[in-house]
C-alpha cells in the first residue's frame, strides 16, 4: 500500500514522463538520407564529389549518410533493403533497379553522358595492331558481364564482323582483378570503364616490363553511347519528396563544379578524397561528353538500348518500359528553387 509520500513521488515521475513525451512529440524527428555511390565508377561523378565535400546535412531535420559500393549489384541490394534511398549508377544497374521484379526504382536525373569514351578495350602495348585481331578463340578476353562495357564489346564484335568468337567466349571478371591479370600477362584484353582504364595506363608507367594501351573506345563506334543516372527508391519519392528535391539541388551544384571548376573537380576526384591520382581523375574527366542533369531524348534512347540488351539476356522483364521509370518533376522543382534563390 502507498503512503502519501510514495504517492507524491509517483505522481511527480508520471508528470515528468508525460512532459518528456510531450517535448519529444514537439521536437522535429531528425532523419537520415542514405546515398550510394561507386568510387570506382567516375561517370557517377556527382556522388563522388558530394561525398568528398562531406555534405552531411541537407536541412535541420535531414542528415546525409554516404555508402560506397564496389559494384552496381551491391548498390541495388542496398536500395532493395532500403539501406540507401538514392543511388548514383551506370545505365545498366540503373535499369535493373528500375525493373519491378527487383525494385521498381525511379530515374530522377542524369549525371554524365559520354559518346562511349568512358569504356575501352585495354591490352598490353604492342600485342595487337587492331581490334580485328581479337577475333581469335585462343585469346582470353575479359568483360564484366551485363555492364555497359559488355554491351559495348558485343557491338564491336558485330561492327567488325567477328567470325571466330561468340558472346559465350567473353569471360566474366571484375575490373580490379582484370587489371592485375592484364599486368601479369594472364589475359589478352580487359574491357573496362573509367577510372579503371586510366588507372591501368598509369600503372604501366610505374611497373617495369609492363605498358598498357587503349586499343579502342566506344567513341570509335557511333552506335554506342553510355550514361550514368541517379536512381531513387519509390518509398522516398512518395513519403519524402522534399528530401528528393533538396538532394537534387546538391546534385546540380556538384555538376556545376565539374562544368565550371574542372581543376577543383580533379582535386575532389583524387587523393586524399579517393584512392586515385590527379592524373587518373583528369584523364577520366576528359572522357565525359556532357554533365547535365536533365535527360534528353538521346539519353532515353541510350536507356532503351540498354533495356533491350538486358532483356535479351533475361536480366530484366520483357515488358519493362524505361519511360515508366523516369520522373524528372523533382529535378524541375529543384532547378526552379535554385534559380529563385540565385
Amino acid at each position: 500500500m502507498f503512503n502519501n509520500n510514495n504517492f507524491i513521488k509517483l505522481s511527480i515521475i508520471i508528470l515528468a514522463s508525460l512532459l518528456l513525451l510531450s517535448l519529444s512529440a514537439c521536437t522535429p524527428h531528425e532523419e537520415e538520407l542514405g546515398v550510394a555511390f561507386q568510387p570506382h565508377y567516375y561517370p557517377a561523378v556527382s556522388g563522388i564529389i558530394s561525398n568528398s565535400l562531406e555534405i552531411e546535412e541537407l536541412t535541420e531535420d535531414l542528415d546525409v549518410s554516404y555508402a560506397s559500393y564496389l559494384s552496381g549489384s551491391d548498390m541495388i541490394s542496398s536500395l532493395v533493403a532500403q539501406d540507401q534511398m538514392i543511388g548514383y549508377m551506370g545505365d545498366m544497374p540503373g535499369l535493373v533497379a528500375g525493373d519491378e521484379d527487383n525494385l521498381n526504382g525511379v530515374i530522377i536525373a542524369k549525371d554524365v553522358w559520354s559518346p562511349g569514351k568512358t569504356t575501352a578495350i585495354v591490352t598490353r602495348k604492342g600485342e595487337f595492331d587492331s581490334v580485328e585481331e581479337l577475333d581469335n578463340n585462343d585469346l582470353d578476353l575479359r568483360v564484366n558481364h551485363y555492364s555497359y562495357s559488355h554491351r559495348f564489346f558485343l557491338q564491336v564484335m558485330e561492327a567488325e564482323n567477328f567470325e571466330n568468337i561468340t558472346a559465350n567466349d567473353l569471360l566474366d571478371g571484375d575490373p580490379t582483378t582484370m587489371l592485375s591479370q592484364l599486368e601479369n600477362g594472364d589475359i589478352d584484353a580487359a574491357i573496362v570503364w573509367e577510372p579503371f582504364v586510366s588507372e591501368i595506363i598509369e600503372r604501366g608507367k610505374e611497373v617495369e616490363g609492363f605498358e598498357a594501351e587503349v586499343l579502342a573506345t566506344g567513341e570509335e563506334y557511333p552506335e554506342f553511347e553510355d550514361l550514368s543516372v541517379v536512381v531513387a527508391h519509390p518509398y522516398l519519392l512518395e513519403n519524402q519528396p522534399e528530401a528528393v528535391v533538396e538532394w537534387l539541388k546538391v546534385h546540380l551544384e556538384m555538376q556545376e563544379i565539374v562544368n565550371e571548376e574542372p581543376e577543383r573537380a580533379i582535386e575532389l576526384l583524387s587523393e586524399p578524397y579517393t584512392n586515385y591520382s590527379a592524373y587518373v581523375a583528369e584523364r577520366s574527366l576528359d572522357t565525359f561528353g556532357e554533365t547535365k542533369a536533365m535527360l534528353s531524348d538521346r539519353d532515353k534512347e541510350v536507356l532503351r538500348d540498354g533495356t533491350e540488351f538486358l532483356q535479351e539476356h533475361d536480366i530484366i522483364s520483357t515488358d519493362f518500359e524505361v519511360e515508366e521509370h523516369i520522373d524528372l518533376s523533382f529535378l524541375k522543382q529543384a532547378k526552379e528553387e535554385l534559380q529563385k534563390n540565385n
